[in-house]
């Protein structure tokens, strides 16, 4: 079914790009679980200059 449509190319463009969306998506709500606790984030980002 698949080697017989007329643009495979713009299939998989078409794939390529849902999961595109998917990664963004995904990437969208880690920020904003990550915007929701900065100050949490921020610590652990810090925390390793603190035990130098």
């Amino acid at each position: 079914m698949v080697d017989r449509l007329p643009f495979p190319i713009l299939f998989s463009f078409f794939f390529f790009f849902k999961n595109l969306f998917a990664n963004l998506a995904i990437l969208h709500s880690f920020l904003f679980i990550l915007k929701k606790n900065y100050y949490y984030f921020s610590f652990l980002a810090l925390f390793p200059l603190f035990t130098i």
